[in-house]
């Protein structure tokens, strides 16, 4: 096996975690997209529900970067470069890639990234 491949198995298991997050971030944002008490009562109501407007927008965006990012990797296990770090092209560990299935770099390019900005 190539250094840089994983097994039919391995990716298998990477595809499954990452269409799980996949979903569920999906279910998430399709309940928050409908939030319970939509009618406003008064001022401290209308506040309140401009403020949890604004938090849901924040928490889209973010969902939205997830969703990428989820989208990204599933694209690069059909591609065959899945695990291999965007920045240095080596394999990104196993270990680091069950935690976060759809990271792009390996831990040491990705310190590097955070010290930069």
């Amino acid at each position: 096996m190539n250094r840089n491949k994983f097994s039919k198995k391995e990716l298998q298991f990477f595809k499954d975690k990452l269409l799980t997050e996949k979903k569920e971030i999906l279910e998430m944002v399709q309940k928050n997209s409908h939030p319970a008490g939509s009618e406003v009562g008064d001022e401290i109501d209308l506040a309140t529900q401009t403020l949890e407007k604004e938090m849901l927008y924040q928490l889209t965006n973010h969902e939205r970067q997830m969703l990428l990012d989820l989208e990204n990797a599933l694209q690069k296990i059909e591609k065959g470069t899945y695990g291999l770090c965007e920045s240095c092209k080596k394999k990104i560990s196993t270990k680091r890639l069950k935690a976060m299935p759809s990271t792009r770099y390996c831990i040491s390019c990705q310190t590097g990234q955070e010290k930069r900005r």
